[in-house]
């Protein structure tokens, strides 16, 4: 199982990845990441366009990942 140090790693992989593909300004971190997450907005409301696609509700995905975060946060403690 990750620590959150992994957990930070990959995800700081997938934004380094997301910004040498797609950034507009390497250096600044926030930007990217918030370019990525409304891009990924941008996905999560193509769903509720398509049948015949699965359903993503993004604020849903957030409430779930923010419970992953504080259990895996009290994990260290």
């Amino acid at each position: 199982m990750p620590d959150n140090e992994e957990r930070a790693t990959r995800a700081s992989v997938v934004l380094s990845f997301y910004t040498q593909k797609f950034g507009e300004d390497e250096a600044d971190l926030a930007v990217n990441l918030t370019d990525l997450l409304t891009d990924i907005l941008h996905l999560a409301h193509t769903t509720q366009q398509h049948s015949k696609m699965p359903r993503i509700s993004f604020e849903k995905c957030v409430s779930m990942a923010k419970q992953h975060f504080e259990a895996e946060l009290s994990e260290t403690d």
